[in-house]
């Protein structure tokens, strides 16, 4: 997500980190991604220590001067005691994510990216707006299976039970819902877009 800017900006070391919530590592297609984006170093830890951890270094971890990269609301309050020390991409509220599906989409896919940014914190929001109730239902189920799968501490169960919505609409005309919620990621699951 923010290797590629790094490269851009011509940073010779990229020092990349995420949780250790996979059997005690970083989860292999985490790890794979990384290493193909072209990161130099990795580090298996999250959340506000691995803020501090590249802020002011560690014996193990070096000491960077940016850092950029989505997290809860606790990397959001150590990103914003770090600034200053350090340069930061930006101090993000809660993530979101809204998918808007037809009756074409996967249900697995859609729970699948649902649960990705309801991961990340409690009081993230995932949002799927469809026109087929199947798709709906379907994604709920998916949704449930997929839970059970993941740690009962993960912030994935209170995010989607607090913050979690399907809705029913009818046309994608109605432009109300963007208007009323405006999110941060947007996923369009749909075979066709009228020109109207």
């Amino acid at each position: 997500m923010v290797v590629a800017p790094a490269k851009v900006a011509g940073a010779k070391r990229i020092v990349a980190a995420s949780p250790a919530n996979y059997e005690g590592g970083i989860h292999p297609a985490v790890l794979y991604g990384l290493i193909r984006s072209g990161a130099t170093d990795i580090f298996a830890i999250g959340g506000a220590q691995a803020i501090a951890a590249m802020a002011y270094g560690t014996e193990s971890i070096p000491e960077v001067d940016i850092i950029a990269g989505p997290g809860n609301r606790f990397v959001a309050e150590a990103k914003r005691q770090v600034f200053g020390k350090v340069g930061i991409d930006l101090i993000a509220g809660p993530s979101e994510v809204m998918v808007f599906a037809d009756d074409s989409a996967s249900p697995q896919k859609i729970a699948a990216d649902l649960l990705a940014q309801a991961e990340h914190d409690p009081y993230a929001r995932a949002i799927l707006v469809t026109t087929s109730r199947t798709v709906a239902e379907e994604t709920e189920k998916a949704i449930e299976s997929f839970l059970k799968t993941f740690s009962p501490s993960s912030p994935a169960h209170e995010s989607w039970e607090k913050e979690g919505k399907s809705f029913m609409q009818i046309h994608y005309k109605k432009d109300w819902i963007f208007a009323m919620i405006m999110p941060l990621n947007i996923y369009i699951c749909i075979s066709k877009i009228a020109a109207n």
